[in-house]
């Protein structure tokens, strides 16, 4: 049986507690980067029941996507298509926020190089997978918290230079019908995948290069 030293609970609330310390370390250099720069914010925002996405960057470069969570009100719930989507867009941060309830993917990145998903509370992801990182380059995904995913907890396709640290996924493949891992990164070279913890995985916790579905490279 699969057992960890803390309760989920406790460890959702520590991840929170983690997340609000980071996200204001980051927060303070890039507004300071975007007042500059100018740079685009979306912070501090209640989303919910969004048609398609909802908050989504698109050919954009320097956003910072963050703090929309359950302190302002629900955070990012019930979008139609994916909680945040970052499409085309380099160098976004993608942190401190509250998904739930997301209709494709929790948070997903798109045809973006050096993105940055961090601390962010990624929970009952209903179509697909808590975070997806899609044909996007050197992204950093570290800090995030997981539980519930239809699908994948996160899922990496043509992501080289790809680092996964430190996250908790919990609860991967609820979809009835195929089979789904906690981690899995297909068609990626120059991946780093370190202290994550990952339970009660429907198919694999972690695995590389194998089909999302079967794991070992066959078709389901």
């Amino acid at each position: 049986a699969f057992k960890v030293g803390l309760s989920k609970r406790d460890i959702n609330m520590r991840q929170k507690h983690l997340k609000r310390v980071l996200t204001r370390q980051l927060l303070t250099s890039t507004l300071t980067a975007a007042a500059f720069f100018g740079a685009n914010l979306i912070g501090n925002n209640d989303v919910f029941s969004a048609g398609r996405d909802g908050i989504a960057a698109y050919y954009s470069t320097g956003v910072t996507i963050s703090n929309n969570d359950d302190t302002v009100g629900t955070g990012v719930k019930g979008s139609g298509n994916n909680g945040i989507g970052v499409y085309g867009s380099h160098g976004t941060v993608v942190a401190g926020n509250d998904v739930d309830d997301s209709g494709w993917d929790g948070i997903q990145t798109n045809g973006s190089n050096g993105v940055q998903v961090t601390g962010n509370s990624v929970t009952d992801t209903l179509g697909a997978s808590g975070i997806s990182i899609l044909g996007s380059l050197n992204n950093y995904v570290a800090g995030n918290y997981i539980d519930n995913s239809a699908r994948l907890g996160i899922y990496a396709l043509n992501a080289d230079g790809l680092t996964v640290f430190n996250n908790y996924v919990y609860d991967s493949g609820l979809e009835a019908g195929l089979q789904w891992s906690g981690i899995n990164v297909e068609s990626t070279d120059g991946a780093t995948i370190t202290l994550n913890t990952v339970g009660r995985a429907d198919l694999d916790g972690i695995n590389i290069g194998g089909n999302i579905n079967t794991g070992d490279g066959t078709s389901s």
